[in-house]
């Protein structure tokens, strides 16, 4: 069963997973980045496919890869 924030998080990346970047720059946590001169950072999270590394949940708060 999905829920309406994988439905809503599905259609945000459709919409825009040409401009991931400026996505980004439009977020507040994208706005925060920009204004401690961060862009690099949003410039290497908007990349796609750059680790084949999937962290995988095994009780809340706690991640394993």
């Amino acid at each position: 069963m999905v829920n309406d924030a994988a439905i809503a998080s599905v259609s945000l990346f459709l919409q825009w997973q040409n401009q991931l970047l400026e996505l980004m720059r439009h977020a507040t946590h994208g706005q925060r980045l920009l204004k401690q001169h961060q862009l690099a950072d949003l410039e290497y999270c908007a990349q796609l496919d750059v680790s084949d590394i999937v962290p995988v949940q095994q009780e809340p708060g706690v991640l394993a890869v």
